[in-house]
């Protein structure tokens, strides 16, 4: 009997390891173009402001991925993401870093301790 809980144990962590390790590679692989499609709101008027003072105001038609660089398409004009200082009054830029920075935080914590589970669990087949 006390096999047989052992054996549950030890697979269990080590499932639950490499779930971890699953998952966190996940949060490791989220493209920044994922996150600009989920915030910036297509098919509505918005306000933009550029770096360089410029405003302009137009529908938001589509973000995509060019040559490496995320743009958008105003009103037919190409504007790259990193010449934008306000969407609206938002700085979407910098809530896009700050996702990315927690997703990849997020990700190295739950692949490392899920390497570690998987590691633990083989070592204590051994043992127990």
């Amino acid at each position: 009997m006390k096999r047989i809980f052992i054996s549950i144990f030890l697979y269990t962590l080590f499932l639950g390891g490499f779930i971890s390790v699953v998952t966190g590679y996940y949060f490791l692989n989220i493209d920044q173009i994922y996150l600009y499609k989920k915030l910036i709101p297509k098919d509505k008027t918005v306000s933009i402001v550029l770096y360089d003072g410029k405003h302009f105001s137009g529908k938001i038609k589509a973000v995509k991925k060019e040559d490496g660089k995320v743009v958008l398409i105003v009103d037919g004009q190409e504007i790259p993401v990193e010449k934008i200082r306000f969407i609206d009054k938002t700085d979407i830029n910098s809530i896009v870093i700050n996702q990315l920075s927690r997703n990849g935080t997020i990700g190295i914590i739950l692949a490392g301790f899920g390497g570690f589970f998987m590691i633990l669990s083989i070592l204590l087949k051994d043992y127990l």
